[in-house]
């Protein structure tokens, strides 16, 4: 395998390797002898259900770590080309997972070929549902000594990279309420389940912090005849701004629920609670990479605030800042998805030079 292949080359071999979460294997073992020609140590990291996360070493004990998750969604069907097959349109290179985030791993595997520099590299599984890998790297003790980790993935959509310095987290609860079962021809002795689970639903509104986000998964309560309901169901998302953790939001609920003759719970979920996580401006390892991209690409790059959740909130909770750096992309998940060819490989530039430049950073 050539050591000079261009970013835009490794992200059409990429895309063209299916790894919808639950099947990254494939992906996985492409990654995993790409690094490897490179010189790279690479070990599987197991998880429970058989699946494994890549990670690669090169050189002693590197502090500079650059994550990717391998996985994707399933394909959108509203694809008019085939999702596995990367088209060019004009600047766009479009294919399923080019901006969430095979152009990112793109990147980083480009990056690390065009550099001899010490440094660590882990590809993850399950992104996209549980972020089981990432909880099985954080976990293991195999990110002992880093300084700082760089993710090639988008925080939001924009014209211009962005360098994301947090990201929301994000808890999921189920609230329900409770009322009279009886028949409906009868006046009620009280409020009806379904009728305290809408006025709950918007009282939930007003608690809505800033830069937060609520989505309303689901209200369900049915009859097949004129019975009222004895209860409601509501499942709930809520994106949470840093500083305001998933315990002391359950509490809020629980007390919000009991105002409406109700009840709330944590939604069962098979891994921890993403929280939100945020890294200051003014943090040494930020204004290093800002002083790499004035050199490299002649400019600073704006700061954003990531609006929904990633791996990233997972590699947080390793205690060393978590910087999102990804190449311009756009309709993730959707049909058409693409990623910026330019952009593409002025962020390749950047990478490769911090990369480099790592280890005389001072982090």
């Amino acid at each position: 395998m050539s050591h000079c292949l261009e970013p835009t080359e490794i992200l059409e071999r990429l895309i063209a390797i299916p790894s919808v979460t639950g099947s990254e294997a494939a992906l996985a073992v492409y990654c995993e002898t790409f690094l490897q020609t490179l010189g790279f140590d690479c070990i599987r990291q197991q998880l429970a259900d058989g699946r494994w996360n890549v990670l690669a070493t090169r050189g002693e004990a590197p502090a500079l770590l650059l994550y990717a998750h391998l996985d994707t969604v399933a394909p959108d069907p509203a694809w008019e080309q085939d999702p596995y097959q990367m088209q060019v349109f004009g600047d766009q290179l479009r294919g399923l997972g080019a901006s969430d985030m095979k152009g990112g791993l793109a990147v980083m595997l480009a990056a690390a070929a065009n550099s001899r520099a010490p440094l660590r590299i882990a590809l993850g599984v399950d992104e996209e549902a549980w972020s089981a890998g990432a909880w099985t790297l954080a976990n293991s003790g195999w990110c002992q000594g880093l300084k700082l980790v760089l993710v090639p993935e988008l925080s939001i959509d924009s014209p211009c990279e962005v360098l994301g310095i947090g990201r929301r987290g994000h808890a999921a609860f189920v609230l329900r309420t409770y009322g009279p079962r009886q028949h409906g021809a009868i006046a009620l002795s009280q409020p009806a389940a379904i009728e305290q689970a809408c006025r709950m639903v918007l009282a939930l509104r007003q608690n809505i912090g800033p830069d937060e986000g609520l989505v309303i998964r689901s209200i369900e309560a049915s009859s097949s005849d004129l019975t009222v309901p004895a209860d409601c169901e509501v499942a709930i998302s809520w994106l949470m701004r840093p500083g305001r953790s998933a315990a002391a939001l359950l509490s809020e609920l629980q007390a919000l629920a009991l105002t409406y003759a109700g009840e709330a719970k944590a939604a069962v979920r098979p891994t921890p609670v993403p929280e939100a996580y945020a890294i200051a401006e003014g943090d040494a390892a930020v204004i290093w990479v800002q002083n790499m991209a004035r050199s490299t690409l002649g400019r600073e790059i704006e700061t954003a605030f990531g609006l929904s959740v990633a791996d990233e909130n997972v590699l947080a909770t390793l205690g060393v800042p978590v910087l999102s750096l990804a190449p311009v992309g756009g309709a993730s998940h959707r049909a058409g998805e693409w990623v910026s060819q330019a952009s593409l490989e002025r962020v390749h530039g950047l990478y490769t030079a911090l990369i480099d430049g790592f280890d005389a950073a001072g982090l």
